[in-house]
């Protein structure tokens, strides 16, 4: 497995071909944070060992508070690629969350 490939697709935004590399869905770890824009809850990705697509929008397997959905994610970098990037997420159809000011979230990336 070539991790500096697979690491170049994720910045370049190609989830597809780095899933197919790695065998299975990359995936992300972080906190949903209780803040929005545009009506999508922001997540920090607060381990920086992970590599964030480029900006965009994508499609992601979304696991909050013991809910898995299939939603859509934007992410956000303000500057320059190598910026730190803001990923939101739509909650559009995940029940009431637990009132906690920040809940662990992974996502697993789809495209």
């Amino acid at each position: 497995m070539d991790l500096k490939k697979i690491d170049e697709m994720i910045k370049a935004g190609d989830i597809m071909g780095a899933n197919n590399l790695l065998g299975h869905r990359y995936e992300t770890k972080g906190e949903l944070i209780r803040a929005q824009i545009d009506g999508r809850w922001i997540i920090n990705l607060f381990d920086h060992q992970f590599k964030i697509p480029r900006a965009g929008d994508y499609t992601g397997f979304v696991k909050i508070a013991d809910q898995e959905r299939i939603t859509s994610i934007t992410v956000n970098r303000p500057g320059n690629q190598d910026s730190s990037a803001i990923v939101c997420v739509d909650l559009y159809d995940f029940n009431e969350l637990p009132h906690r000011s920040t809940l662990t979230t992974s996502i697993e990336w789809i495209e």
